[in-house]
Order: structure tokens, then C-alpha cells, then sequence
């Protein structure tokens, strides 16, 4: 705690301390002098003292200096002289001889150690705040790097200079020698001569401008790249409160990175790319095109403005119409109310000074050689650019110096251009066009959502039955949820000793759920053991994408002679992986807050962890998805199936079973407990169902067996109860482990103790859910009913004919269907369903039997026919 206090409080603290010990030892002298002198050591020395007191008539000799009584002599009281004081020295008297007596001097011997005791605490003191005084000045300023080429920087210099000015310079300037193709405004030389020139290896990495910000005792250097990003950092830097506040509600405002956020990438991006492009093209003098992100900024400004406690601003400042509206009247016009002063509201807020310089210059080209006056065509962002201009004018000039007016002469005998402004959509910057309806359900509002939820409640939901195709209906759920936990493989053999890893370094010390630990030490281990074996030493690795530092941090503390970089873009993860190395004291750590595409380093390796996405064009086949319903689709947790041999349990619920809306919906549904896959509930709505398990929905009774069809896609198989009680497993290995116990590892990942000796690789068990325990198995032998799982053949069902063994290659089994078609497949795409012809599972409605185009065209002409 007291690192945390300044050193003048510290100093006056302990001024204070001192100052109240004297007071007290004074005080405590003066209140018991005279009783020390007169009663304390007359009235004692009358009894028990050694010899006669010959120190009252005879000159004396003092042969041992005052000292302390033993223990023994205080408490057996065998010597007389002990007893007033507990102090004792000898003496020699002239005439009677050597004797003992009571010191006189107890008080100055409690007086020395009371000082010694408190010089002691001031030498220590001092010490301490010598030693945070000197780590105070060792502690690394912040520092901007700005790409400068003979005089003149990028545009996005000139607004990170103009930034750092108008929150007070609190940041150092260092101009970085670098040459750019794009456009370039002069600096004034006063600001030139001010920065101090240098060419850092770090301002290499990243996309200048940058900033670095000086470590601290709890948080590790850190270099910012993006204009958002080291904006904000500068304005954190400042003292003034009008710059703190604009940061916006608890100092969010552009706080989402330009990958994630629309309005951020507004700002940071699009404006600064147009404002370029339109600089340095030719412009027609006869029509003049208005930039598109101009008018797109005047169509933000006409949408109701969009802030924290917009109900309680409007009453206070608009309170007549406020009182002339109902409550409920007032939550919804309340954005409609309020004037958009500002691009974010009624306040400043960054986005204004971040788009400030882009429409200033903007304007002025507009107007000094074109003649345009941007307010006559663009009301919104006009008034805003004046409203703007007093605010920011002397940021401004120091960042830019005195801009020349326009020539007004040369003005006057230009004809006046026929001004073209671009058509956008009428709507805020803030989210995607809401109109745009992609897929069967589009983006819904909340009242329609509302509505169709009100609706289904009423019906009743349909669906084909996969084995007749008969209609079947049941009434909606009322609820189904789950969480998922997923279960650490039982034989994972770490080749990392995690125990032996400092707490900063341990996925605990990282905001990992503790029901997620296990599984994150698996991947980390896996994926930190395979960087290990590929680099060497003097090696640079990029982490990628790196959150918390999970990966990157492990990386640096077993690789200390190698160099780690972590680069992500989220602020809060970037201050937690700050920390940590912080706490490690890891010198060979690089930590970079910015975009992927801004990163420009050169490195040997780049890791990252687990992908956090997934497109939907890279979907897999079987889920059944279309393409054009949205960009992204769910990602499957990590779990006991590979990802594309598993289906999402939302995929299953919302988009085979239609009995969710969206995401939110299947959440709600699975946190209730009631998703059972093999028999045990799972909450996660990303969970990894595969091919042969068994989930049960107990709220309707239900049982689904995910199967393939001979398309390749997930069939949602219907079961009943009695067969939901087990499901087939095949063996992938079978090995002996510790202590000489054998087990079977099967395709879902479970692990199984003291199986039947005769089960072999490729065998099939068929499984308790209940119990875990094996039933019975099915021998890999000619004969027996078998489904492909992968392949150009997936889901086909046949019995195996023979099997071709090609030693250093794949082996290949032949198969026929029911239909007496031949084909043939991998071995590890064989499934083993049953013995003989008989299944131990229903089968699909096709029964795994494909048909050629010819072959469906005349089984739907016969089905016409006889109907």
C-alpha cells in the first residue's frame, strides 16, 4: 500500500509519526521525573540492599557500568539492589568496600533505545522513499512515434498530433524518418524541431503512427497501433476533466476495434481513407461529387441520437416538452428530442476530434478550389464543422499552423459547379442496415421477435418423420437450455510440467472458468509443445489473436532466449496480459494493442490460439446451412468430436428442429438443463454433438441419434426410449497403460478399462449410456453391416465383401448395399453397425442406400403414377 502513496504524503506521514513519539517520550519524562527522584528510589533503597549504603558518606568508585538484572535475580530477589529498579551497578566505597546499588540512569537507558529505535525507522524510511523516488524517474514516459519525410507527415499523424495537443502534450513527440506514397501535410518547423528524431526497431512492427506506453510497477510496456486506440491512451494521459469526459459514458467511446465496430471503423478508416483519395485526385471543375462519407455522416446526424440515460438529458434539457409527453411517450422520443450538437450526441466525444481534420480538410479543398460551400448541400455536417471550429482552433494551429484563407478574387471568377451529392441509405452508423433481410428469418426486431414467439406459442410445430414421412405435431417446449461441460480427456499425458509454472503463467491466473481449466491446458499444451520443437534460439514469435496472453505467455517463460510478440485488438485482454507479465518480469515479451492487419513486423513463427470463428462458406456440408443467411456461423466448443464431424447443438435446435429463433432463444433453451447428449445435460448452446450420439429432450420425450444420409448430411434421426439407451462406439486404440490395466479409446472420445480381450482396433462396442459398460461388440469380418462416415460415399450402408491391405498406404474395403451396388472406401471411413444383415440401430428413411439421378427420377415418376 504505500507504493501506492506519493512521496510528500509519505514525507509528511512520517514527519508526523516522529513528531507525536517525541511529544509523548517528553511528556511521559516530565510526568514521572520527580517521582523517579524522590519516592521511586528513596523509599526502595531502604530494604534489601547489599551491604550498607556507604554511597551516601563515602566517595565512591564505580567499577561496572549501569546494565540490566538477570531474570533470576528479579524474581528470587537475591539481590536487593534489582528490586526498585531492575537495574543494578557496582561500586567500591572508600571505606566499607565493594557493593551493589540501584541505578540512577534507567531512564536515559530507555530514553537511548527508545531513539535508537525510532533513527532506525528514519533510516529505513528514507531508504524506502529514496528507492520509489528513483523507480519513479526510471519509469518510461509515454511516447508517440509519428511518420515524418522532409517536413510533412500522413494524414493520420497530423490527427494523432492533433490529439495529443488538445488533451495538453502530456505525451512525448518522437518523429520517425518514413517514407509514404500517400498524402502528406506540412508541420510547422517549431513542432519539426520540438519532436526528437529517431528510428526505433519497434516502430517497425506495427503501422505508424504509434504509441508507446512506459511500463508501471503492475503493467508491462505497451505499443498502441490504430488511430482509435492511441487516441484514446493520449486522452487517458490528461488531467483536464473536459477531456476525460470525452472519452464518453465511462470512457467507452470508440473503445470496440475496427474489426468489430461499424462507427469505429467509420472514424478511424473509412473517413481517413476518403479524405486521401479525395486530396490527391483531380477534381472536375464543372460537377463536383460530394465524398459518400460525408454524406453518410448527414444521415447519422438526422437518426435519433443513441446514449446512456437519454430520457433523464432530455428532461434536463428540453423540460417543456418533456412535461408535455407521457412516460412511455418520452422513452421513445427522447433520442428524437434532443439536437445532434455532436456526431455521438448531444456532447463532444472523440469521434468529433478524430473526424475534425479529415472534414476541415474536406471542406477546405471544397470551398479554396472548388468553390463548394459544404454547409449549403450538407446542413448537419456544416453546422457541426462551425460548432467544432472554436473548440478545436488552437489544437489546430499548433498541430498545422495558420491556414491560408481562400482566395477570394480567384473564387468570384469561377463558375459556380454543378454539385453532386451520392444517395446512401437513411440509416445510423452505429449498427448494419436493419432493411437488408438475409435468409428465411432476417433480422427481426424485438417486437417481432415478440410476435412470432407470441404466435408459436398459439400452433403447434410440424416437422417430417425421417422414417415415414408422415406429419407429426407436438406442442412447442415451454423450455429447453443447457451448459455444456466438456469432459477432459482421461488419457492426456502433459508434456509441459504445468505444476511447476508460476501462478502468472498458469490458464487460472488468465479469468479461465475453473470448469474449462482442464481443457485449456490440453490445447495450450499441445499447441506451446509443437512452437517449442519448430524454433530455435534468437527466434521471434507472433502470437496472434493472443486474448489474456495464455499461449504467448507460456511461450516466453519456456523460451527465454526467444522472442515473443502478442498482438490483439481488445483492451481489457491486452491489460491482462500486461499484468502478468508484469508480475513474471519477462524481458522477452512484446505486447501490441492493434488490429491483425495493421501488425507489420517480421517474425520466424506465429502461433495463436483456437480460432474464435467460423464463416459460413467454410461450414461444413452436413449442417445444412445456407450460404446467404448471414456471414458467420457457430463455431462447435472444442469437445469430443472434430469440428467437422459435429453438428452445434444450435444448429441442431434452431435450424432442424426450428424450435429457437436465434442464438439468445437456443441459450435460454439449453440453460435449463433439459439437452441430454449420451445421457448427460449440456448447457453449452456450442456443444459438439457427432455421428451415433443419442440426444434426449426430456421436457416433449424425445430421442434423436445424429446419423448421416446418403447426401452426407446430419440426418435428425427419431428413436424411441429403448433404443436411447445405448449407442456404438468404435474402438480406435487399444493399448496397456500404467500398472499393466488395458483399455480402448473410441471415436467420441471415451476412454473404457478392462475391455473383452478379443475387442480390436476397428471393432464396434455397443455402449450403456446408463452404466458405461460395454454390451457386446461387433468383429471388423467380411459380412457384417457396416455405415461410411467420410468420404465421396458418406452415409451409404452396406456389407463388407472384402478388405485389400496395403501395407504403407491406406487399406481399402469393398462394400455392397442392399441394392447390390459395389464401392469401395477407406478402412478408417467404416463404420460397423451390425452383425450379418441385421442392424443394431434403425436406419434413415433411405436406409443408406443411394440412387443415381436416373435411378430418383424413376422412383418420383412411380410415386407420381401411383398417387
Amino acid at each position: 500500500m504505500i507504493e501506492k502513496c506519493t512521496k510528500k504524503r509519505m514525507l509528511i506521514s512520517v514527519a508526523l509519526l516522529i513528531g507525536l513519539s517525541v511529544a509523548i517520550v517528553l511528556l511521559e519524562h516530565h510526568l514521572t521525573q520527580s517521582s523517579h527522584h524522590s519516592s521511586h528510589f528513596h523509599a526502595n533503597y531502604s530494604g534489601n540492599q547489599t551491604g550498607t549504603q556507604c554511597w551516601l558518606t563515602e566517595k565512591i568508585t564505580i567499577l561496572d557500568d549501569c546494565h540490566p538484572c538477570t531474570d533470576f535475580e528479579k524474581n528470587s530477589q537475591s539481590v536487593g539492589s534489582c528490586v526498585a529498579t531492575g537495574y543494578k551497578e557496582k561500586i567500591r566505597c572508600e571505606t566499607s568496600g565493594d557493593t551493589t546499588r540501584s541505578c540512577e540512569r534507567v531512564l536515559w537507558l530507555e530514553e537511548r533505545r527508545f531513539w535508537t529505535l525510532e533513527i532506525v525507522s528514519l533510516v529505513l524510511e528514507g531508504e524506502k522513499t529514496l528507492k520509489l523516488t528513483c523507480k519513479k524517474k526510471k519509469k518510461m514516459t509515454n511516447t508517440l512515434y509519428i511518420p515524418v519525410m522532409d517536413g510533412s507527415t500522413s494524414l493520420s499523424g497530423v490527427i494523432a498530433m492533433f490529439i495529443n495537443s488538445w488533451s495538453g502534450n502530456k505525451t512525448q513527440l518522437t518523429l520517425v524518418n518514413h517514407s509514404s506514397d500517400s498524402l502528406t501535410i506540412p508541420i510547422p518547423t517549431s513542432l519539426a524541431a520540438q519532436g526528437a528524431k529517431a528510428n526505433p526497431d519497434f516502430a517497425l512492427l506495427t503501422t505508424l503512427p504509434l504509441l508507446v506506453v512506459g511500463e508501471s510497477d503492475t503493467l508491462s510496456r505497451l505499443t498502441v497501433s490504430g488511430l482509435a486506440a492511441v487516441s484514446r491512451h493520449l486522452m487517458k494521459e490528461s488531467d483536464d476533466p473536459v477531456v476525460v469526459k470525452s472519452l464518453g459514458f465511462r470512457g467507452n467511446c470508440l473503445q470496440a476495434p475496427a474489426e468489430c465496430s461499424l462507427w469505429t471503423s467509420f472514424c478511424e478508416v473509412q473517413m481517413v481513407q476518403s479524405t486521401v483519395i479525395f486530396l490527391t485526385q483531380q477534381q472536375k471543375r464543372d460537377v463536383v461529387e460530394i465524398p459518400p462519407v460525408l454524406a453518410k455522416l448527414e444521415e447519422h446526424m438526422k437518426q435519433p441520437i443513441r446514449m446512456h440515460n437519454v430520457v433523464k438529458r432530455c428532461q434536463k434539457d428540453r423540460p417543456q416538452s418533456a412535461d408535455q409527453l407521457k412516460q412511455e411517450e418520452i422513452q421513445k422520443l427522447a433520442g428524437s428530442l434532443l439536437e445532434h450538437c455532436y456526431v455521438e450526441g448531444p456532447d463532444m466525444t472523440l469521434a468529433d476530434l478524430l473526424l475534425f481534420p479529415c472534414i476541415f480538410l474536406l471542406a477546405d479543398r471544397l470551398l479554396s478550389e472548388l468553390g463548394v460551400q459544404l454547409a449549403d448541400y450538407l446542413p448537419r455536417v456544416g453546422a457541426w464543422l462551425m460548432r467544432m471550429k472554436p473548440a478545436v482552433s488552437q489544437a489546430w494551429n499548433n498541430t498545422v499552423g495558420e491556414k491560408l484563407l481562400p482566395d477570394i478574387g480567384s473564387l468570384s471568377i469561377q463558375p459556380q459547379p454543378r454539385v453532386k451529392i451520392p444517395r446512401v441509405k437513411e440509416i445510423s452508423l452505429y449498427k448494419k442496415d436493419t432493411a437488408r433481410r438475409t435468409g428465411s428469418v432476417g433480422n427481426l426486431s424485438s417486437e417481432e421477435i415478440a410476435r412470432v414467439i407470441d404466435l408459436l406459442k398459439r400452433q403447434k410445430l410440424m416437422w417430417l418423420d425421417g422414417d415415414n414421412g408422415a406429419r407429426v405435431t407436438t406442442e412447442l417446449p415451454e423450455g429447453l437450455i443447457s451448459h455444456i461441460d466438456v469432459a477432459a480427456s482421461s488419457d492426456f499425458t502433459a508434456n509441459i510440467d504445468w505444476a511447476s509454472l508460476p501462478d502468472p503463467a498458469h490458464p487460472q491466473q488468465g479469468h479461465v472458468p475453473g470448469s474449462r481449466v482442464d481443457r485449456k491446458i490440453q490445447q495450450l499444451d499441445g499447441m506451446a509443445t509443437a512452437v517449442i520443437d519448430a524454433v530455435s534460439e534468437g527466434d521471434v514469435v507472433v502470437d496472434f489473436c493472443s486474448g489474456g496472453g495464455h499461449l504467448g505467455i507460456i511461450l516466453a517463460y519456456l523460451l527465454p532466449r526467444c522472442h515473443v510478440v502478442m498482438v490483439d485488438n481488445k483492451e481489457e485482454s491486452v491489460r491482462n496480459a500486461r499484468r502478468r507479465v508484469a508480475q513474471l518480469m519477462l524481458n522477452n515479451v512484446t505486447v501490441i494493442q492493434s488490429n491483425l492487419d495493421y501488425f507489420r513486423g517480421r517474425f520466424d513463427l506465429g502461433a495463436r490460439g483456437p480460432k474464435k470463428h467460423l464463416k459460413r462458406l467454410a461450414a461444413p456440408k452436413s449442417w445444412m446451412l445456407d450460404k446467404l443467411g448471414g456471414v458467420f456461423a457457430p463455431r462447435p466448443s472444442t469437445g469430443p468430436h472434430k469440428l467437422r464431424e459435429s453438428l452445434p447443438l444450435v444448429v441442431f435446435l434452431r435450424n432442424r428442429l426450428k424450435y429457437a429463433l436465434n442464438n439468445s432463444e437456443v441459450t435460454k433453451i439449453v440453460m435449463q438443463r433439459l439437452i441430454k447428449v449420451d445421457g448427460k445435460v449440456r448447457t453449452d448452446s456450442n456443444y459438439p454433438a457427432g455421428f451415433m450420439d443419442v440426444i434426449t429432450i426430456d421436457k416433449t420425450g424425445e430421442f434423436f441419434r445424429l446419423v448421416y444420409d446418403v447426401k452426407g448430411r446430419f440426418a435428425i434421426h427419431r428413436i424411441t426410449a429403448e433404443e436411447a439407451k445405448y449407442k456404438l462406439c468404435k474402438v480406435r486404440r487399444v493399448q496397456v497403460g500404467p500398472k499393466g490395466i488395458p483399455f480402448i479409446t473410441t471415436h467420441d472420445g471415451r476412454t473404457i478399462r478392462y475391455p473383452d480381450p478379443l475387442v480390436k482396433v476397428n471393432d464396434t462396442i455397443q455402449l450403456d449410456i446408463a452404466t458405461n459398460k460395454i454390451m457386446d461388440f461387433i468383429k471388423f469380418d467380411s459380412g457384417n453391416l457396416c455405415m461410411i462416415t467420410g468420404g465421396r460415399n458418406l452415409g451409404r450402408v452396406g456389407t463388407i465383401i472384402n478388405r485389400e491391405r496395403h501395407p504403407g498406404s491406406f487399406d481399402i474395403v469393398h462394400v455392397k448395399d442392399a441394392l447390390g451396388h459395389l464401392f469401395a472406401t477407406r478402412l478408417n471411413n467404416v463404420f460397423i453397425i451390425g452383425k450379418g444383415s441385421k442392424a443394431y440401430i434403425s436406419l434413415p428413411r433411405d436406409k443408406g442406400v443411394k440412387l443415381s439421378i436416373a435411378e430418383e427420377r424413376n422412383k418420383r415418376l412411380a410415386a407420381k403414377a401411383a398417387a
